[in-house]
This record gives structure tokens, sequence and C-alpha cells, in this order.
């Protein structure tokens, strides 16, 4: 955020989503770049 970037949510638990964990970031064209992992015992 000291760098320009933008907050699009805090963080935190979403309950309807289980077992799946999940991130993104945007590169300097605004493109979501994600990751996620499914399953996590």
């Amino acid at each position: 955020l000291e760098n320009q970037g933008q907050d699009e949510g805090a963080p935190g638990p979403r309950p309807a989503d289980g077992t799946v964990y999940y991130a993104y970031v945007r590169d300097p064209d605004g493109n979501k770049i994600c990751a996620y992992c499914e399953g996590l015992t």
C-alpha cells in the first residue's frame, strides 16, 4: 500500500469456501495472478 497498492478487501476466512485456500495479486497492467490450494488436510 505504501507503493500505490490498493486494498481490495480485508483478509479473513470465507466460511462458504470449505477447504479451498486462495490468494491473488495484480500485475502492473491490472491482471490478476491467482494461486490456490484445494483439499488441505
